[in-house]
């Protein structure tokens, strides 16, 4: 309800149907017109001289009476007024509400923000909340300022723009815009924005600054995980930057706390890298973040958008997680991505994730023979070579280099992806040095020993008391030729094994074992066939606790695999056997240096950046989403690749989000390049959402409450669902209730003390 008092002057109530009281003033007159009437008139002669005296003083107590009645009606109406909470603009009374405040609304727009209830989700509410308060705001406090920050955005949509009716109206466009991004919401540097944003142009004259901070409140993004149920320390940090004697926090949380919520939270590769010609494995994680058990569902499974496999997916209980293989053949060298989805549920965005990587065409392996023999047919790796690269083209998927150990000193490690010692007597120390360098910084390492091999040697140039690149220590050849022992798969969950375990155990079972390096250290405490706790027993020779014949350990960002039998066939059956070629492909795929992929699959707000070649290609460029990814919050937009300087032969093509802001959304981004001869180029990459974001979990009002210090602590409102949605929080914006109730006390003051000295007049 409005009460137009002048023209200058418009209040609204907020119970205005407390205003029916304001006829309750009347009270006062009717039982003075009623104790009027009780009175009857008496002839006393007695009082003749009194009423003499009465009549003289009539007009004066007429006066007094009157003045009494009007206090008790006023005082009656004051209190309807009050109980109505009448609410003045800021330009009402002559200034007497005025106080220039600052709103800062801070719009959580962070992944976990899309969850849908029904027909609206929790971002749909928080943009009801930020429309209702510009409403508000508008009515009620003319000429404050006025900040808009969602949490993802580098500076803020409004800047301490002045409140006027028409904030609302101004404010559709963009919430009408805005939608949930990939960016989860980090409240210290949210704070922190909003605080080096606002200082510079605040002016003097606010007396207040009030923020609302409008979210899900999700503890993955509040607190973090294994924390305590406070803030983040550096979240308090930030908000104790502010001046709390001037600040005020209302928390307005959206959505109901669901849950439940099934999600994708990881695609991995298995193999270092993928190589034209090879397949590639890929473990597709699926997790039951939610409080309760899901039921069964189904993964599905795609290359570059085409034919989508499907798998069944058990039901989980909370916290668990299934793991699920794909197993793809790459055909082509070039940018590829793998997508996995899964049924959509209230949180959509982690129903799917992607993956983008380079298939190479061949992987380069550097493959050092220490015996070359009389003719390649008789060389230590005749075998090895054929295994890997028959045609010594690549096409079988590994580039195979073959030196002797002389011509190693002169290699530049740098350029393969896997480094194999053949038989090698041993390596200067120079060597080993680079050796060990190019392993730590994350190259493979294989190691196969023969009749060549000087155990104290290796010993000291590779094991080094276990310092060195050696999985175990050598002890002396053992085994006896004429009767050779099988070979028998001790660890089949290892990933060189982990797709074709059951095939591989069976081809072992018919390879017969003649002659290998026994391990171990007498002299440090590990007996024969021992070997340290950092390294694994992967194949033994005759039985399940036989002596080790393939043993595998990490050495910095790299992988060495030590062969304690030769490579050729002088020692075993091994090299004429179907196992040989399986084990050693998938041993050096697992052993090659791992590619990084993190250039290709970019957090919200990463950066792509690609070098092409100025003769090959022109400069423009389009980025977009995949076809068939129908993403219209992924606009496709036009850059313009760089010359680093004239004269150059590479430019670069370098893609960040636009706007201070992350990426628009999760998912395939394609980016077409033109070839000067018309042709076009597709490369791929991925923005992923953080995958803690959809943990259900979420700060309670006790909780976060009892985690703010106490002056902030003192200063914060918790606001409900109810509360946000009719905009009761702003209730006292404007009000002038506190005043009346001053000016009531004083009238029922002022009526007390008249009454008593008209009584004792």
């Amino acid at each position: 309800m409005t009460l137009l008092l002048t023209p200058m002057i418009a209040l609204t109530f907020l119970n205005s149907l407390l205003l029916w009281g304001v006829p309750l003033a009347s009270v006062p007159l009717i039982i003075h017109i009623l104790n009027r009437r009780r009175f009857k008139t008496v002839h006393w002669a007695a009082m003749e001289y009194l009423l003499r005296a009465f009549k003289e003083n009539k007009r004066k107590m007429r006066f007094e009476q009157l003045l009494l009645l009007l206090l008790r009606m006023a005082a009656v109406a004051l209190l309807a007024f009050f109980l109505a909470r009448p609410n003045a603009s800021s330009d009402d009374l002559g200034g007497l509400t005025r106080r220039v405040l600052h709103h800062l609304v801070v719009l959580d727009d962070s992944a976990s923000m899309g969850e849908r209830f029904g027909n609206t989700s929790c971002f749909d509410q928080a943009r009801q909340q930020v429309a209702s308060i510009a409403k508000g705001l508008g009515e009620r406090r003319g000429g404050d300022l006025f900040t808009l920050l969602r949490t993802s955005s580098d500076k803020p949509d409004f800047l301490c723009r002045p409140v006027a009716q028409s904030l609302a109206t101004d404010l559709t466009d963009i919430l009408r815009a805005a939608r949930p991004s990939p960016d989860h919401f980090d409240l210290a540097v949210t704070v922190d924005r909003a605080r080096t944003a606002v200082q510079k142009v605040l002016p003097p004259e606010v007396e207040e600054t009030r923020i609302y901070l409008i979210s899900d409140l999700r503890k993955a993004d509040l607190i973090g995980e294994g924390k305590g149920g406070g803030l983040s320390q550096d979240a308090i940090k930030k908000l104790r930057s502010f001046n709390w004697d001037k600040t005020r926090l209302d928390v307005l949380r959206v959505g109901n706390s669901a849950h439940e919520n099934l999600a994708i939270t990881s695609i991995k590769r298995k193999e270092a890298r993928s190589v034209r010609g090879q397949p590639s494995h890929f473990l597709i994680t699926v997790q039951n973040q939610g409080a309760r058990g899901t039921g069964e569902g189904e993964i599905s499974f795609s290359l570059d958008g085409g034919t989508t496999i499907k798998r069944p997916l058990p039901s989980l209980g909370p916290g668990t997680q299934h793991t699920e293989t794909f197993k793809v053949d790459m055909s082509r060298a070039g940018s590829h991505y793998v997508q996995a989805t899964i049924a959509k549920d209230r949180l959509a965005f982690d129903d799917a994730r992607s993956l983008a990587f380079p298939v190479a065409e061949s992987a380069s392996v550097l493959l050092v023979d220490g015996d070359p023999g009389e003719n390649e047919f008789k060389a230590e790796s005749y075998y090895m070579a054929t295994a890997l690269d028959a045609d010594e083209d690549g096409r079988d998927g590994f580039l195979v280099s073959k030196i002797d150990e002389h011509q190693f000193g002169d290699r530049d490690l740098e350029g393969y992806d896997l480094v194999i010692l053949a038989n090698v007597a041993t390596l200067p120390k120079e060597d080993i040095a680079r050796l060990e360098k190019y392993v730590a910084a994350g190259g493979g390492l294989m190691l196969w020993t023969g009749d060549q091999v000087d155990a104290t040697l290796w010993n000291q140039g590779f094991w080094k008391d276990g310092k060195g690149l050696l999985p175990a220590p050598l002890l002396e050849i053992a085994g006896d030729l004429d009767q050779p022992d099988p070979l028998v798969l001790v660890d089949a969950d290892h990933p060189i094994f982990a797709v074709s375990k059951e095939l591989i155990g069976q081809l072992l079972s018919f390879v017969r074992v003649g002659r290998y390096h026994s391990v171990g250290d007498k002299n440090g405490g590990l007996a024969e066939g021992q070997v340290p706790e950092n390294s694994k027993v992967l194949i033994r020779a005759g039985r399940e606790n036989g002596a080790p014949i393939l043993i595998e350990r990490s050495f910095g960002d790299g992988r060495v695999a030590l062969f304690t039998t030769a490579a050729d066939a002088a020692w075993s059956s091994f090299p004429g056997d179907h196992a040989y070629a399986l084990v050693l492909r998938e041993s050096a795929s697992y052993l090659m240096r791992t590619e990084d992929l993190s250039p290709f699959n970019l957090a919200p707000r990463g950066n792509f950046t690609k070098e092409i070649p100025v003769a090959d290609f022109d400069r423009d460029v389009v980025v977009g989403p995949v076809k068939g990814d129908g993403r219209d919050v992924i606009p496709e937009r036009h850059v313009v690749a760089t010359m680093p300087s004239a004269g150059s032969e590479f430019m670069t093509v370098s893609l960040d989000p636009e706007g201070g802001r992350p990426w628009p959304a999760s998912g395939v981004y394609r980016v077409d390049l033109s070839r000067q001869g018309g042709d076009k180029s597709t490369d791929y990459f991925t923005v992923d959402s953080y995958p803690k974001e959809g943990l259900t979990a979420v700060v309670e009002q006790q909780d976060f409450l009892n985690g703010l210090p106490g002056e902030i602590q003192e200063k914060t409102r918790w606001h409900d669902t109810a509360q946000v949605a009719q905009a009761g929080f702003l209730s006292d914006e404007g009000e002038i209730w506190r005043y009346l109730a001053f000016v009531l006390i004083g009238f029922l003051l002022l009526e007390t003390f008249l009454a008593w000295k008209f009584g004792h007049g």
